[in-house]
């Protein structure tokens, strides 16, 4: 602050000097105002100014995951914090998913008002596709009229994905035999009848 009487500069001692709302962000004001039995008589006086929130600087957490079923999540944090200030990012969009894409995640408010986002505040991450391991169980089979399937089975991890079509194949020789049981005893029945007659 300086004081002027024409071109003279007013030595400080002649008025006080006080300052209002001057530490957050948003307007403040000062006031000059006279010190009684000086060599000038200043006017009382109040400017306002504004003081802008800081800019804040984001740090994203990883930003590459590999697909497991469950849902991944990307944070961000402040690394410009004035000394003192606690200050958080409390609103996201575009920063929770689960399937194997490329995302965009979003900051979209601090806890502290003065701090301010930057422009871009974006961050691009992925999810990737997890490698699933496959066996395939073969074995030397004899010919029985029916398909032969090798056992198969896709797993992830501890994780079977794909269950082995040994089952399958249990499934399909026990109603082949019960078909072939079926026309036996078809057949027997059909004797028994010519013979009755």
């Amino acid at each position: 602050v300086t004081v002027k009487c024409g071109d003279v500069t007013v030595p400080e001692k002649e008025y006080t000097v006080t300052y209002a709302d001057n530490i957050n962000a948003g307007t403040a004001s000062v006031t000059v105002t006279d010190n009684a039995g000086g060599n000038y008589t200043v006017t009382t006086k109040t400017e306002h100014f504004t003081i802008n929130p800081l800019v804040a600087v984001l740090k994203w957490s990883d930003d590459t995951f590999t697909y497991d079923g469950t849902a991944k999540t990307v944070t961000a944090t402040v690394t410009n914090a004035v000394s003192g200030d606690k200050v958080t990012v409390d609103g996201y969009t575009g920063n929770t998913g689960t399937d194997v894409k490329t995302y965009t995640a979003k900051a979209t408010s601090l806890s502290n008002e003065n701090y301010k986002l930057p422009d871009d505040a974006t961050h691009s991450w992925k999810i990737t596709p997890a490698e699933a391991t496959v066996t395939i169980t073969v074995g030397t089979d004899t010919y029985n009229g029916a398909e032969h399937r090798p056992a198969v089975t896709v797993t992830y991890g501890d994780a079977i994905t794909h269950p082995s079509s040994t089952l399958l194949n249990i499934i399909s020789g026990m109603l082949s035999l019960v078909a072939g049981i079926s026309l036996i005893v078809g057949g027997i029945g059909i004797m028994n009848i010519m013979l009755v007659t």
